[in-house]
């Protein structure tokens, strides 16, 4: 299954939030483009038929003729040869003044004029690359006097101005393009920002705490802790390593107490025969690379089974259990102390000379003879038989050792009911 990391997707949806934005802002910009380019064609060219109106106001106050009004249309167009200027009369003037071709073909086949004529409104039309606006001049208070029979705001007819879009466009188009620009610019340098800010406070933590925990797969080392860095200061980030630290320290524990348990005896606590082969054999490599002496103290006890059988699996447990609790008394801390398996008992003495594992095992004898151990209502008592050896005198080898302390130890056991038989 196609799976993403979590710096990829937070790129991806960055990356699709910035092409939408950018989208966005090409449609904004269009359409204030558009806005903007209609709203300045009509000022400029309301501007330039005002100017116009006024030429022609002033040329018809001194009484000017209709051809010498034409000639004025024809040089203001020649003055500016990128726009053209007509002048069309209403029917109410042709009718008072006579009628022109051209003006009434234009307000009969044109429908762009014959809208401004009958309204009296302005008409801006864009017709491919050129835009035209339709300017109508409306009768007022001081025209009366030279058109008698109109009324006021009635149209006395239009100006009509074409030019090109570009005139308009390319000025529009770069100052748009710049804005657009820019803002696009800045919009991507607070995406990349709030990108890095994420990853750094949201992503990074997840990540290092997934790297964590792939280190502890590989090492195995549970006792491994997410560290406070500094970058953990939101609280579900910090609540996620502590929450992952605690449940670090709870699987330690549990991974402890299977160790642990996986290596005691459950009955006395003592260790088992596992623990023991794991550190008899350490011990053997320690006292041979270094010339130490090794000792082994075999113990057995003796009566327990007539105890067993008489009072119960109860009072055995607890005889085993008190014997555990003498022989974990009498040994050192490097001592390791092991139930062997039934009434069976080892204790394996590194760095212990021979009178030392004989005098250690006198006393293991003796204060076992001496115990009195009372469960379920009764007071009972055991011996023990011991056997002892040493390396490198008994052997080089544990099977060596072995073999000798058990020998000891059964030889022991005979001379004890000869002595009480």
């Amino acid at each position: 299954m196609f799976q993403l990391s979590i710096s990829r997707t937070l790129l991806v949806i960055y990356a699709a939030i910035a092409v939408i934005s950018f989208v966005a802002v090409g449609l904004v910009a269009g359409w204030v483009k558009e806005r903007s380019m209609n709203t300045l064609a009509a000022a400029e060219s309301r501007r330039n038929a005002e100017l116009v109106f006024q030429n022609l106001y002033s040329v018809m106050r001194k009484g000017w003729t209709k051809d010498e009004i034409t000639e004025l249309v024809a040089r203001m167009n020649a003055a500016v040869p990128d726009m053209r200027v007509a002048v069309y009369r209403s029917r109410q003037v042709a009718e008072a003044f006579g009628d022109v071709e051209a003006d009434r073909i234009a307000r009969d086949s044109d429908p762009v004029i014959a809208r401004a004529m009958a309204s009296g409104g302005e008409e801006l039309v864009l017709m491919g690359d050129t835009l035209r606006y339709v300017y109508p001049v409306v009768v007022g208070a001081d025209c009366i006097e030279c058109h008698a029979g109109t009324r006021v705001g009635s149209v006395n007819g239009v100006i009509d101005i074409r030019f090109p879009v570009d005139r308009l466009k390319v000025p529009l188009e770069f100052t748009l393009s710049t804005v657009t620009y820019a803002f696009s610019a800045v919009i991507f340098l607070l995406f990349v920002l709030v990108l890095l800010k994420v990853r750094l406070l949201i992503a990074r933590p997840i990540i290092d705490l997934a790297h964590h925990i792939e280190g502890i797969m590989h090492s195995g080392d549970l006792g491994s802790r997410v560290g406070n860095k500094p970058f953990h200061w939101l609280h579900e980030v910090r609540s996620l390593a502590h929450n992952f630290n605690r449940l670090m320290g709870e699987l330690e524990t549990s991974r402890n107490a299977l160790i642990e348990q996986s290596v005691t005896d459950p009955l006395t606590g003592l260790a088992n025969r596992r623990r023991f082969a794991d550190v008899l054999g350490h011990e053997f490599e320690r006292a041979r690379r270094h010339g130490h002496e090794l000792a082994l103290i075999m113990v057995d006890l003796d009566g327990f089974k007539p105890v067993n059988d008489k009072y119960g699996h109860a009072v055995g447990d607890a005889v085993l259990k008190r014997v555990a609790e003498i022989i974990a008394g009498h040994v050192r801390v490097t001592d390791l102390a092991v139930r062997a398996g039934g009434d069976e008992f080892v204790v394996l003495a590194p760095e212990t000379t021979a009178e030392g594992a004989r005098a250690l095992a006198e006393k293991l004898a003796e204060a076992i003879r001496n115990a009195r151990i009372e469960a379920e209502g009764a007071t009972v008592s055991v011996g023990a038989s011991i056997g002892v050896a040493c390396f490198p005198v008994d052997g080089v080898e544990p099977g060596d050792l072995f073999a000798t302390a058990d020998a000891a130890m059964y030889a022991d056991k005979r001379a004890r009911k000869a002595a009480a038989g």
